[in-house]
């Protein structure tokens, strides 16, 4: 599956894709037309891609919903049974199952790919304002406007727990849900005090509260997902209500300390969702929000993890013609890899930029640099290709670039 990023406009018909490349800008890819859910809108527009990416769960608050199973160009989708009453703000989805929280009817959860509907109680459930499963889609935790506020369901059974002593009521539909570093417990952000609560996942009890604004949730159009973790599971981003507009959070911290983000300047605005690129090596989030300060206005805005700042380059290849964004979401499988020395005409390793070009299409698809003490280098694609890999000549160098064609990557395990 290649590595893509798609965006679907509030409002549109159709949605924007983009391939994400190793060491390059984004690439769109007009050839590519992902299909809007029908009313999705920017506060309650939802689209849940399964861990494993075999498939995304969309819904919308007028109550439709349905099923992408081809995640490389969301190009159409299917429609499963969906019966509620009120509106839906918001839907998740794992391997085997996903669900949706609303106002009245409150939960519904299917299995996947039976679409069977799970026989689950929601008695004391008030409006469900966020849902997450938990990383090994154990349980389901469901945050909702009936008090404690959080119930967890065991997904063997559907058996549940419910938050003792009780959490914050979420009340303006903006919750934040991410998982501790260990997986034993979740983490609730909301926008009233305290802004954070900590339970574990096994019995409900709350471990943790937290009065500190920095974990106050954005109480204007947060689109899910309104939190991220980065790829090694340390620390959550989550949309805030003050400026910046994000804070980290550190899993790692017996309090959960919330880390600085320097203010992009010019500055952006509130709102928006977070996707983080599950490859370390990106160190790469992309953030959709209002325009702020931004001249041309910008919509969305590509991130370095560990130093916030902003890539420019990358950020204007995402075209920013649309100010209201209701989902902004990626697609990876595990990568592949082009790997090998490059050598300078007196066979000593060298420092050169290595390119890889797509046989099938011509579109140049990563970008690295050999090592200048060893020449090594690795390359990661997201297809078995083959690719044409070309060596650059070091400006000043009297010599043409060498090219190796129809290499063949090989597949990367564990990534």
């Amino acid at each position: 599956m290649p590595k893509r990023l798609f965006v679907f406009p509030s409002g549109a018909a159709v949605g924007q894709a983009y391939d994400l490349r190793q060491g390059l800008p984004p690439l769109l890819r007009p050839d590519i037309v992902p299909v809007t859910p029908p009313g999705a809108s920017q506060n309650y527009g939802c689209i849940a891609v399964s861990p494993n990416n075999s498939y995304a769960y969309f819904t919308t608050s007028s109550g439709t919903g349905g099923l992408y199973t081809d995640l490389t160009t969301f190009g159409s989708y299917t429609a499963p049974p969906l019966t509620i009453s009120g509106t839906i703000y918001c839907c998740v989805a794992s391997n085997d199952f996903y669900a949706n929280g609303s106002s009245s009817t409150y939960l519904m959860v299917y299995a996947y790919p039976s679409n069977a509907p799970q026989v689950v109680s929601t008695t004391g459930l008030g409006s469900v304002d966020g849902l997450a499963f938990s990383p090994d889609g154990a349980y389901l935790v469901v945050v909702h406007q009936g008090s404690p506020y959080l119930r967890i369901y065991s997904t063997a059974d559907w058996s549940y727990v419910n938050a003792a002593p009780a959490g914050t009521n979420p009340n303006t539909y903006q919750t934040g849900i991410g998982f501790t570093a260990d997986g034993a417990g979740v983490l609730v952000f909301t926008e009233a005090s305290p802004y954070l609560n900590v339970f574990n996942l096994q019995t409900g009890a709350r471990i943790y509260s937290g009065t500190n604004s920095a974990y106050q949730m954005s109480s204007t159009s947060c689109v899910e997902p309104c939190s991220a973790s980065t790829p090694d599971g340390n620390t959550l981003l989550i949309r805030t209500n003050t400026a910046p507009f994000i804070s980290k959070v550190d899993l790692t911290s017996a309090t959960y300390a919330a880390v600085a983000v320097p203010a992009p300047s010019p500055a952006i605005a509130a709102g928006g969702a977070l996707w983080v690129d599950p490859d370390p090596d990106e160190d790469a989030v992309y953030v959709s929000h209002g325009a702020g300060s931004t001249s041309p206005p910008r919509y969305i805005t590509k991130f370095s993890l560990s130093t916030w700042a902003v890539d420019a380059l990358g950020s204007g290849a995402l075209h920013q013609s649309f100010s209201n964004i209701s989902v902004l979401m990626g697609t990876v499988s595990t990568p592949y890899q082009i790997t090998g020395t490059v050598r300078d005409k007196d066979n000593n390793p060298c420092a050169r930029v290595v390119r890889a070009y797509s046989r099938a299409t011509g579109d140049l698809m990563a970008q690295s640099a050999s090592d200048a003490a060893t020449g090594n280098y690795t390359i990661k694609v997201y297809d078995a290709g083959p690719y044409d890999v070309q060596f650059m000549a070091q400006d000043g160098e009297n010599l043409n670039d060498l090219f190796f064609s129809q290499t063949q990557p090989e597949s990367v395990t564990g990534s």
